[in-house]
């Protein structure tokens, strides 16, 4: 009974944040080609790319971008983001996307797997080795926001907020509830499966 309480606290705040004029819809944002705009979401910050990292095809706002330093990679289709996260150095290195590391901010991310780490669904990419060990030591120091993995929702994580290890890999959470419904299905939760951003 519990459980499904809690589950239906969940449900409600997806619904909420996905109901229209909601934190904001994803939107388009004109680029200089008119076919192959980016997209601005719901936290105002704007695709890193102009079409889709793995497909090259025009974006889509019906689907949920990955977070790589904080900055979204957007999605023509459903399985994409499956493909991304296998490989996502190749990708962007594929694409000419170029980030800056987020302990060293003055300085380029090093694209490839010796250099990056994974808190939840976010990718992060350092400059050096010894920012990476900074970064893995104290992530939530260098870290301003993370994709809750249950809604989606972006929130700040802080010391206090819930937390679980899971494969090998740190999820945060904005509320217990959250961390609740993870914690009863986690493999429908840590897994990207990609998906349109009302969860279907």
């Amino acid at each position: 009974m519990r459980a499904l309480g809690l589950a239906a606290i969940v449900a409600l705040a997806v619904l909420g944040a996905l109901a229209p004029g909601a934190s904001d819809a994803f939107r388009y944002v004109k680029t200089a080609d008119p076919k192959f705009p980016r997209i601005k979401y719901p936290d105002s910050l704007v695709s890193v790319n102009d079409r889709c990292i793995v497909a090259g095809s025009a974006l889509s706002t019906m689907i949920r971008p990955t977070y790589v330093n904080g900055r979204p990679v957007g999605y023509c289709c459903a399985g994409c983001p499956r493909v991304f996260v296998r490989d996502p150095e190749a990708w962007l290195k594929d694409k000419n996307v170029s980030l800056r590391c987020v302990v060293e901010p003055t300085k380029p991310a090093v694209l490839d797997v010796a250099h990056r780490s994974l808190v939840g669904k976010d990718w992060f990419f350092f400059s050096s080795g010894e920012a990476k060990k900074k970064f893995d030591a104290n992530p939530l120091a260098y870290i301003r926001a993370l994709s809750d993995p249950v809604t989606h929702v972006r929130f700040k994580p802080g010391a206090k907020s819930p937390k679980l290890a899971y494969k090998g890999t740190t999820f945060y959470f904005p509320d217990p509830a959250s961390l609740a419904l993870f914690s009863a299905l986690p493999d429908s939760y840590a897994v990207e499966k990609g998906g349109n951003r009302d969860g279907r």
